[in-house]
């Protein structure tokens, strides 16, 4: 909640920079307006003090004074209500509802009245809580803009990031040796007549020795009866 000396301090600045365009809670709203009433009443109390001079300078001077102060408190009175209705992100054409006799005066009442927006709308961020947060203190200025949207710059970088395919790193593979045909390999080589002729040597050696272990068994086999009986 606003005080009452916040609420005067923001609201001058707003009037005295035409600042129509952001938005007003409802306690910034009503304490300004009874700012707007006490200074009313006491530039009366000097239009009055003046006028009573009774002369023509007293009329001059009070009909000037008069003619400022009402300028400048329905110049105030207009930005307050119209910041009013942002906050209930609504135009500030309606504030011409007050052309419409007492029903559009008490329509402007209700509206004032009602609660404004939570959270950030078209006019600008909710005047109590500017972080949008629900827990932020109010600040006694409306003037914090929302986060920056992404650039379409960057919104078209990261898209084409996403989008390019990986380039997988080719697989080499050797090519394998064909297989040799058994039919290109080359046969054995006979023997020749030479290799013939060192083998036939060989082979009577044998021959000559398979006959000789022949001969020497039966020899063997007589001689075990002769040993059976010395036994």
């Amino acid at each position: 909640m606003v005080s009452f000396a916040q609420a005067v301090k923001d609201g001058t600045h707003y009037c005295l920079h035409f600042d129509y365009k952001g938005r007003s809670c409802r306690s910034e709203f009503w304490w300004f307006q009874l700012g707007i009433f006490l200074f009313t009443t006491f530039s009366l109390t000097i239009v009055a003090f003046v006028d009573a001079l009774d002369t023509d300078l007293g009329y001059l001077a009070s009909s000037l004074l008069w003619l400022v102060s009402s300028a400048f408190t329905q110049y105030c009175t207009i930005i307050l209500c119209i910041r009013r209705l942002h906050d209930r992100n609504m135009r500030g054409w309606w504030y011409l509802l007050i052309l419409i006799p007492l029903l559009g005066i008490i329509a402007l009442l209700v509206l004032w009245c009602l609660k404004g927006t939570t959270g950030y709308n078209r006019f600008g961020p909710d005047p109590i809580y500017p972080n949008g947060n629900g827990f932020a203190p109010f600040n006694g200025v409306n003037n914090m803009a929302p986060a920056s949207p992404a650039t379409p710059a960057s919104s078209a970088s990261m898209a084409s990031a996403n989008a390019a395919p990986v380039a997988e790193a080719p697989v080499s593979v050797a090519p394998s040796s064909p297989a040799t045909p058994a039919s290109l390999t080359p046969a054995s080589e006979e023997p020749t007549p030479a290799a013939l002729e060192q083998d036939i040597p060989n082979d009577q050696a044998q021959s000559a020795q398979s006959a000789q272990i022949a001969q020497e068994a039966p020899e063997q086999n007589a001689q075990l009866p002769d040993a059976n009986t010395k036994q």
